[in-house]
């Protein structure tokens, strides 16, 4: 096992807010055809980002979903996602 991975962080090239806008960026990950994915997020959300996740697992990628961060992540904190046993 490579005890230091690869960090790659994808900053995005453009910002959108609005309702209904989950399906789409579904569509947009599908199509950049990555093998899988970790999604920071907090627990109340989880119902509402099933479907995206289901999508997601059904294009073939692997999701993973971590809802152990507070606040807004720091380089640290995901450090600890990609140690051996963390969420990556």
């Amino acid at each position: 096992m490579n005890s230091n991975p690869q960090l790659n962080i994808h900053f995005p090239g453009r910002l959108v807010f609005g309702r209904g806008l989950l399906e789409p960026l579904a569509e947009e990950i599908v199509q950049m055809r990555l093998s899988k994915i970790l999604m920071v997020t907090i627990s109340p959300l989880l119902p509402k980002l099933k479907g995206f996740v289901e999508r997601l697992e059904g294009s073939g990628m692997t999701v993973h979903v971590d809802t152990g961060i507070a606040q807004e992540p720091s380089f640290d904190d995901f450090k600890l996602l990609m140690q051996p046993g963390g969420s990556f």
